[in-house]
């Protein structure tokens, strides 16, 4: 099975992080946080000029775990933009997305509600400067990337949505219905 990095995409304050630990409960995924990297890196939330660093030990951070036999690793960040999208293409691995839409608005209201003022410009500036998910960033939901998961029958598993049906093992991302079928079918198998 090819490896997978599933990036995060979203504002701050729109779940990333509850859905990451989530995910690594019910299959095992490696995270990496920026986040906690720059708190352990330099104490602070954001420090402009240690940004560098932040990243150069996320990417050896990915790199690693995947060395070290993690067939799913997950970065835990905005993700915002195209270029910063494209910093994880990479010929070792397939790079999926998980966008998390939620509007600017809620997101303010979230940092409100736990009393955290010094993130809404934040909020405010990435609403600004998002770009929308391209054609060929896929973003695949919560079900659609298993390999560690143990029961996959217990799964909420809904609908598979227009376009993004990932197995396990079998295939990449199928448009198909009739396809996407069978893999439905398939990955059921495969959970019991």
């Amino acid at each position: 099975m090819s490896k997978i990095l599933i990036l995060t995409v979203g504002l701050p304050m729109s779940g990333k992080t509850t859905w990451c630990h989530e995910y690594h409960q019910k299959s095992g995924a490696a995270i990496v946080n920026p986040d906690s990297i720059r708190l352990a890196l330099h104490g602070q939330r954001y420090a402009a000029n240690a940004e560098s660093y932040v990243w150069a030990i996320a990417d050896t951070m990915v790199k690693s775990l995947f060395l070290g036999g993690h067939e799913v690793v997950v970065v835990d960040a905005t993700n915002n933009t195209w270029k910063r999208r494209a910093f994880w293409s990479n010929s070792n691995w397939d790079t999926y997305c998980k966008l998390m839409n939620f509007s600017r608005s809620t997101c303010i209201q979230r940092a409100r509600r736990i009393n955290d003022s010094e993130i809404v410009p934040v909020i405010e500036r990435m609403a600004n400067n998002h770009e929308h998910l391209r054609e060929d960033e896929q973003d695949v939901d919560l079900v659609d990337v298993c390999p560690l998961v143990v029961d996959m029958a217990k799964w909420d598993w809904g609908k598979p949505t227009q376009g993004n049906l990932l197995s396990c093992n079998w295939a990449k991302v199928l448009d198909k219905s009739t396809e996407k079928g069978k893999l439905y079918d398939k990955a059921m198998e495969y959970g019991q």
